[in-house]
């Protein structure tokens, strides 16, 4: 991983978990009108702190005046991923906010922090994009045939460890042109961004960058 890969070439930057955000969040912002942001993949999870700390210390950083971080809650509550990214920020001397979801502004530079789903829960993207779709008939369906699986299927026959993604899984292959992934799933506009629970998010990124 060198420099080149985290290079900042804009002074808007958003920092995402992987190429599903990424996807998710150019046609989230198409979505609201907002054009000029730099979307950087951080490869995972795993990887999202060593990432930010490379961009961090890139030579170019200095150029970025507005920059947003994005990570999954994943199985812990929000806090857990927000104190990880807030240990990253402070490690690099640059200021942080005071809880998810809020964005500092210091010395010339917004800093915000996004945990999904919504900065208190537990869970990822895909709970949020589910939401948008519950009332779907089609999502119903789906439901159904997941509840069907985890009352009939014994525990060993139960491998799924994200079910979320499945259920984002079986829900795109309800769509006339079928796909198997949550961000080019939002670019053909399977997920709804007028509902009410990409509220927080929208008024996060439109404080942020708009």
């Amino acid at each position: 991983m060198n420099e080149i890969a985290v290079k900042p070439e804009k002074p808007d930057l958003l920092a995402v978990e992987g190429k599903d955000e990424v996807s998710f969040f150019e046609a989230l912002f198409d979505h609201m009108g907002i054009t000029g942001i730099q979307i950087m993949d951080m490869g995972g999870k795993d990887r999202f702190r060593g990432m930010a700390q490379l961009i961090f210390q890139a030579s170019d950083f200095d150029m970025v005046r507005r920059i947003g971080l994005v990570r999954d809650a994943e199985s812990n509550k929000a806090e857990a991923a927000f104190r990880s990214i807030c240990g990253v920020l402070k490690a690099n001397g640059l200021h942080s906010p005071a809880n998810a979801g809020e964005i500092e502004r210091q010395s010339g530079r917004a800093v915000g922090i996004f945990i999904m789903p919504d900065n208190h829960s537990n869970g990822m993207l895909e709970d949020l994009c589910l939401q948008s779709v519950k009332q779907n008939p089609s999502f119903q369906c789906v439901d159904s045939f997941f509840d069907c699986l985890s009352k009939k299927a014994q525990a060993r026959d139960w491998p799924v460890s994200h079910p979320s993604k499945a259920l984002v899984l079986a829900y795109l292959s309800t769509r006339a042109e079928i796909c198997n992934s949550l961000g080019i799933a939002a670019r053909k506009g399977y997920w709804d961004f007028s509902h009410p629970c990409f509220a927080n998010i929208k008024a996060f990124l439109q404080e942020l960058f708009a």
